[in-house]
């Protein structure tokens, strides 16, 4: 739910480097380059791009003005017809030369006094410039790490090792890395609170509804009840048809009797996120919407049970999956719109994921989001979302506090 976006200077470390953070003196040798203000940080929530996403939808369906040629699309000026592409003129980096510039940082590590021991590089356009790699920003580490002397390293998650080493123009040691996938008993500890604060707010959030509230009302409900307990926090709110579109709608909507109530939300403690979804009627619970829940709740079971330690991840999606299609919600992601749940702990979306055809083998310690839907256009969703742990025998366990209970009372 809440994805780091950073720019990130490389930096020379001195005298130690790990795995998450540089705990050494920093450097930033190129202070003219990169003017970042290191105290600054935005760290949007999948909420806040989804407002973004919705708000950039609505421009988009605006007529664009555009600057064109009045004879025509594409058609340009006489002066303009001399032009050529650059072609066989475009001599493109070589393999030597990356290696070349890598040495040459090598040097001047080697020159500085006091001396550096490695440079951290994380990607952009300086991990461009040592290797010719281009690799995305995540929530997942990836780094070049090159010693004053000897071959780089490359630290990359486990998964991506093998799209790395294709990329790869020069001999680097490659070390992949699991450290976050398993959680220790403090983390865990940490996890059940933010989860158990996410239920309390809940709670009264569903208790507070009144008719002709707004998504936006509600939402606000969320974020103040999390302030009041010394926490940051919100959801997605989404009401009536508008919960059969995962993430939502521009248009606004008001609370009215018959309404599906559906608040996707969390917050972090000591970092560690929480990431409930809860579903309720404001009113009396129309028939259809009764037959949806308990299938969605037979799905969570059924994803529980399938969690198990040795199990492939990908294997969880199948089994929550088959409960909704054999109950007549399908075939396949007709109705069940989206994977079955993500890795969680620090970042509120982080691997693995369990998703159909995932072949992570589930470890104890591992934490996901367990979040079956069934999607009907035009008539209403319904999502159901709690946190497990795998355990180191049987089915996993719950990390909030239990399974809704009622569309009722969705928090008992």
């Amino acid at each position: 739910m809440r994805d780091r976006v950073k720019s990130v200077p490389f930096l020379f470390l001195r005298v130690s480097i790990w795995l998450d953070k540089p705990r050494s003196g920093q450097i930033n040798l190129f202070p003219a380059m990169n003017k970042l203000n290191q105290n600054r940080c935005y760290q949007p929530s999948r909420r806040q791009l989804l407002t973004g996403v919705a708000a950039a939808s609505a421009l988009a369906l605006t007529p664009a003005v555009r600057a064109t040629d009045p004879r025509g699309a594409g058609e340009l000026p006489e002066a303009f017809a001399g032009l050529k592409p650059l072609g066989g003129r475009v001599r493109p980096i070589t393999a030597d030369e990356f290696h070349g510039r890598l040495q040459h940082a090598q040097k001047l590590m080697a020159e500085l006094e006091p001396k550096y021991d490695a440079l951290f590089v994380a990607p952009g356009t300086s991990l461009y410039y040592f290797t010719g790699i281009r690799w995305g920003t995540s929530e997942r580490l990836l780094a070049l790490v090159l010693p004053r002397a000897g071959d780089p390293i490359v630290v990359v998650p486990a998964f991506e090792e093998g799209r790395m080493r294709e990329k790869l123009h020069f001999a680097a040691e490659v070390r992949t890395i699991a450290c976050r996938g398993r959680k220790s008993d403090h983390e865990l500890e940490l996890m059940r609170l933010a989860c158990e604060a996410t239920f309390d707010v809940f709670r009264a959030v569903f208790a507070s509804l009144k008719e002709g509230m707004s998504q936006e009302d509600i939402a606000k409900m969320v974020e103040g009840g999390f302030s009041k307990m010394g926490l940051r926090g919100e959801a997605l709110v989404l009401l009536g048809a508008s919960a059969a579109l995962p993430h939502g709608t521009i248009k606004p909507q008001r609370l009215k009797d018959g309404d599906v109530v559906l608040i996707d939300g969390g917050c972090a403690v000591e970092g560690y996120q929480s990431d409930v979804t809860r579903t309720g009627v404001f009113g009396k619970t129309p028939e259809k919407v009764a037959r949806v829940y308990e299938t969605v709740r037979k799905a969570q079971d059924a994803a529980l049970d399938a969690a198990r330690a040795g199990r492939l991840s990908g294997t969880v999606d199948d089994a929550a999956r088959k409960v909704i299609t054999d109950s007549g919600y399908g075939p396949d992601y007709k109705f069940f719109t989206h994977r079955l749940g993500h890795g969680i702990g620090l970042d509120g979306h982080e691997h693995p994921y369990l998703v159909r055809g995932s072949k992570t083998v589930l470890e104890p310690g591992m934490t996901f989001s367990n979040e079956p839907g069934i999607y009907i256009p035009g008539e209403f969703g319904m999502r159901c979302e709690d946190d497990m742990v795998i355990a180191a025998d049987g089915p996993a366990q719950l990390l909030t506090q239990r399974f809704a209970v009622s569309l009722e009372k969705p928090l008992g």
